[in-house]
């Protein structure tokens, strides 16, 4: 069972805490992330004989394309396989639609949350640890730099949650 969904990466990542001098006002610069923004669909699979988290990042918004070529990417040769979504546009659109019944030969059933329901899907606690703690520059003035450190928490995230086969899925242009 895979939990499945997207987030995205802002060149300037909210601070959580800070500090500064007594009387003194800590100053953090606005980045504008406009054009500059890293999305990432992950899917995670935390129960079995081996965890195992699998992403992909792009510099641009993500579409049902994606998410279907992403599907088919978790296909297992004669398991099946139950892949939890919400209720995500790119999740219920036509493409998607479309695609089930091949996923469903394939041996992949989409089971959906209900709404507003994101406690139930595990991938949201590892986007939060990604954000929150394995990313400790809040600043990243280049799109490859946002990506290489994305790329770098999502493998720290996967060898500490015992993942060893998380990787970075690239799918083909």
């Amino acid at each position: 069972m895979y939990y499945l969904d997207e987030s995205g990466f802002s060149p300037s990542l909210a601070v959580t805490s800070s500090w500064s001098l007594p009387e003194r006002r800590k100053q953090i610069p606005y980045e504008n992330p406009r054009g500059r923004r890293v999305n990432v669909m992950a899917a995670y699979a935390p129960y079995g004989p081996g965890a195992e988290l699998l992403w992909q990042t792009e510099a641009r918004t993500l579409k049902a394309e994606d998410l279907v070529a992403f599907l088919q990417r978790l296909v297992r040769a004669g398991e099946p396989t139950v892949v939890v979504l919400d209720n995500g546009s790119i999740h219920v659109s036509n493409v998607v639609k479309q695609a089930c019944e091949w996923l469903a030969r394939q041996g992949i059933e989409l089971f959906r949350l209900p709404s507003y329901s994101p406690e139930l899907n595990a991938i949201e606690r590892v986007f939060r640890a990604i954000k929150h703690y394995e990313m400790p520059e809040r600043t990243y003035p280049t799109t490859d730099e946002l990506t290489a450190a994305v790329n770098a928490a999502f493998a720290r995230t996967a060898a500490r949650a015992g993942a060893g086969s998380g990787q970075e899925l690239r799918l083909a242009a």
